[in-house]
């Protein structure tokens, strides 16, 4: 099975590839990019031949929100506690974490698309809380832990993407979230900007 997507997709790897047939092109430097560009596509691909529920669509986002939350805690360790020598090698003088990524951005990025999520997500949660509060509890904590590192991270990148989705997901936030939720949704937005 394929869409459209697929296709799209496809085609934007092979012009991404073009590169490395060029007469000057190393390849050797090229060779991890390629390899987790192909791996990226041929990934999707597999993903697109399961018939999905919804319940697994949504479980498939919430590890990705607790991935983002894992990821974020990771690098509030590196910006507020680790120390110069520490076993990390995380350098305290620049203090820029990066977390697993070894790249600021990257983990700019991650935290943005988890941000976004889990305000879908939170927009998503039946009505009755029942035994989900806990869940929505940590969907109203992701903003409070990611908003603080991608600012801290200086990363425009991923400032032009938190930006970028919150405004996206705001109007839905709005109509698919109940009043109070929706409040309470902004409050844990204003709470991670004023711990920045």
């Amino acid at each position: 099975r394929y869409s459209k997507l697929t296709i799209g997709l496809l085609i934007s790897a092979i012009i991404m590839t073009l590169p490395v047939f060029y007469p000057n092109a190393d390849s050797t430097l090229a060779a991890n990019k390629l390899i987790g560009l192909w791996s990226g596509f041929l990934f999707f691909v597999v993903l697109q031949q399961f018939h999905f529920s919804n319940k697994h669509r949504q479980r498939l986002l919430w590890f990705i929100v607790l991935a983002v939350v894992i990821e974020a805690l990771f690098g509030l360790t590196q910006y507020l506690f680790l120390k110069p020598g520490n076993p990390f090698g995380y350098d305290t003088i620049a203090n820029r974490p990066y977390g697993i990524f070894q790249q600021p951005n990257v983990m700019a990025s991650f935290l943005a698309t988890g941000l976004v999520i889990a305000s879908y997500l939170l927009a998503r949660q039946p009505y009755k809380y029942s035994r989900k509060l806990s869940d929505v509890y940590l969907l109203y904590a992701v903003p409070v832990v990611t908003l603080p590192l991608i600012v801290a991270l200086a990363s425009r990148t991923g400032w032009l993407a938190t930006i970028i989705g919150l405004l996206l997901v705001i109007p839905y936030m709005y109509r698919f979230a109940t009043k109070g939720r929706f409040i309470r949704w902004i409050a844990a937005l204003v709470a991670g900007l004023v711990l920045s």
